[in-house]
This record gives structure tokens, C-alpha cells and sequence, in this order.
């Protein structure tokens, strides 16, 4: 059976770990893999043809980045395909959690896959989530099954970043708080954080799914992030729609409320006023991204 083109393998309590130095991207790496078990992920040193949503190209020099890509399952059940594109918002809500838990700074989800960091200035995206179905992996093993990827920014100075981005890096330099990077960099362990930080998140990712397959129950992730969402109570613009941000709804849409109120499913959304307003355009068929919108039927072709 294929094997990622792994350096090392680490075997933990809940999930294995294949390190790698160079990939094309840690989701093709987890893509690859015939016989992954629930949780096991990819992490890379580097990637060569890494993605985000939409496309849109990630890239980041070597060992920058916490570059990682995890392999997900759930029950085959009628609900848990109408629902299997919450696992986007799972992914950011754990990544989010591991954040906050390890460097003491306020990290915010930006809807529907980003998180983002503020000192005192502008927010800057410090953090990516792409989901991906995998049909492949679902028809042969009789579960669903999925892969998604974090990229985090944590090494990276200015010059490297795109407009709009940040690193942990960047941010405590500007900070006076007493952060984990910090404690890192004294005592020259720089990848001591990107192991920690991938540790936490993996025991974070593994809590919410785990609980989401028991019932489908959306309820307390879709709470955590009104809690830390990005923009909220402000007027944004999503997708051509104007609003103020008041949260998500029970079904994970996006809600402005206005002179015409709009939801927004993460399918829809394009990027945050700031940022390109126009609609997003359709993700290709053969990536079978994951959003709310994603519904795969039980016969449903790769």
C-alpha cells in the first residue's frame, strides 16, 4: 500500500505522525495513503505546490511554517454526508484553540477557514484550513473520509509574507507578553514550537470530531467560534452582500443583518470587505473541497 515519502513516523496515543522534508503539498501526501488511520497526518518541512482554498497557491521558505495535513473519518450515514463539510470549521476551531492555549494571544476565526491575530493594529492572517472530501478513500473503505490541511505562519519576517499576513514570529516581536515563540528562540528550539503546536492541535482536532460523529451535533463548535469570529457586530461585506456581522447560524451560515439580510454558507463566500468582494469562483469538481454546501451522494463518482 502507498506510503507518504516519510523521514520519520512517530506513533502516539491517538495518531501517527509521517514527518517529511519536501512534499508537493502534505494533502496529496495524505491523498496517497491507502491505509491511514483516523487522524494520522503529514507534516512537512517544506512544500513545493502547497494550496488553499479557491485554488489559491501557500507559500512558505523551510521550516517557517507548521505545514500539516490530517486524515479524517465518519460514520457513512445520510446526516454525516449532508454535514461532512463542517469539518473545515472544526479544523479552524481547533487550530484557534491551539493557538490561543499555547502563545496567550487572541486569535479570531475569519469565515470560513482563516484565523487571524491582532496586537493593537490591523489583523493579519496568521493561519489557513482547507478541507478536501477524499471519494476515493470513501467508496473503498465504507466510511467518509477526508483530509484537511493547516498552515500556520510562525517563522516568517516581512518581505516573505503575502499582503495581509502575519507570523508568530512578527507578533511577538511586537508584543511585550512573555510568549512560547520567545521562550523557543532563548533557548535555540525553534522546531520545539512547531512540534508543540501541531501536538496541541491534533489533541484539540481529535476532541471535536470525535464528538461531532457521535451525533452530527454542530452546536458547540458553532458556539466557540461566534465566540472568537472575526468581525463580529461590524458592518462586512461577504460575497456582495453588506451587513452587520451578527454570527453563524445553527446551520454554520454566515448571518448579516441589514436592509436585506443575507446567509452565507462558506461555499459562497469569496473574501471579507477588505479583501476581493467579488463572488468566489465554483472549486473545481476534481478538488472536492469541503464546504456546507458539499452533499455527496452515496454514488456519487470521484
Amino acid at each position: 500500500m502507498a506510503k507518504p515519502l516519510a523521514d520519520s513516523c512517530a506513533k502516539h496515543a491517538r495518531y501517527t505522525v509521517h514527518r517529511v522534508e519536501t512534499t508537493t503539498s502534505t494533502q496529496d501526501a495524505v491523498r496517497a495513503l491507502t491505509d491511514a488511520a483516523h487522524l494520522t497526518t503529514v507534516v512537512a518541512d517544506r512544500q513545493t505546490a502547497g494550496r488553499g482554498r479557491l485554488g489559491r497557491i501557500w507559500e512558505s521558505p523551510a521550516r517557517q511554517s507548521l505545514l500539516a495535513s490530517t486524515f479524517l473519518t465518519l460514520p457513512d450515514t445520510p446526516l454525516m454526508r449532508d454535514r461532512i463539510g463542517f469539518l473545515t470549521l472544526i479544523s479552524a476551531a481547533a487550530m484557534r484553540a491551539a493557538l490561543a492555549k499555547l502563545t496567550g494571544f487572541s486569535i479570531e476565526v475569519k469565515f470560513p477557514n482563516d484565523l487571524v491575530i491582532s496586537t493593537g493594529g490591523a489583523p493579519g492572517k496568521i493561519a489557513g484550513v482547507l478541507g478536501e472530501f477524499l471519494p476515493e478513500h470513501t467508496s473503498e473503505r465504507g466510511e467518509l473520509c477526508a483530509v484537511v490541511g493547516v498552515g500556520v505562519n510562525i517563522y516568517q519576517q516581512q518581505g516573505v509574507l503575502p499582503a495581509g499576513g502575519t507570523s508568530l514570529a512578527l507578533v511577538t516581536n511586537a508584543s511585550t507578553e512573555n510568549t512560547m515563540l520567545a521562550a523557543a528562540e532563548a533557548q535555540s528550539a525553534p522546531q520545539s514550537v512547531i512540534d508543540a503546536l501541531l501536538d496541541c492541535y491534533l489533541t484539540e482536532l481529535d476532541e471535536r470530531v470525535s464528538a461531532f460523529a457521535t451525533a452530527g451535533n454542530r452546536a458547540p463548535v458553532i458556539a466557540e467560534i461566534n465566540e472568537h469570529l472575526y468581525g463580529k457586530g461590524a458592518e462586512m461585506t461577504v460575497a456582495g452582500h453588506t451587513g452587520i456581522l451578527t454570527g453563524l447560524t445553527p446551520e454554520a451560515d454566515l448571518l448579516l443583518e441589514g436592509e436585506t439580510p443575507a446567509r452565507i454558507s462558506p461555499g459562497d463566500v469569496a473574501m471579507f470587505a477588505d479583501d476581493d468582494t467579488h463572488p468566489a469562483a465554483p472549486a473545481a469538481k476534481a478538488a472536492h473541497v469541503l464546504t456546507q454546501a458539499t452533499t455527496n451522494k452515496k454514488d456519487d463518482q470521484p
